[in-house]
């Protein structure tokens, strides 16, 4: 039952997911498959890859003041 129930809540996919911004493929690799970020932006699910999601990190700890390091 628990894993039917799981399934059968998940949405249906209609394409292969990639990165929203480099369009890099999601890896079949489960293992690889957790360094990727899922996120929400209006109403549609995206995935970043591990690469992108570094930059964007990188980008916003830029903008800190330095009272936050």
């Amino acid at each position: 039952m628990g894993d039917e129930a799981c399934e059968s809540a998940l949405p249906e996919r209609r394409e292969p997911i990639g990165c929203s911004e480099c369009g890099a493929s999601f890896p079949m690799d489960a293992a690889r498959q957790l360094a990727w970020s899922l996120g929400w932006e209006k109403g549609r699910q995206i995935h970043t890859c591990p690469e992108c999601a570094r930059a964007f990190l990188r980008s916003i700890e830029a903008k800190l003041d330095s009272e936050w390091w």
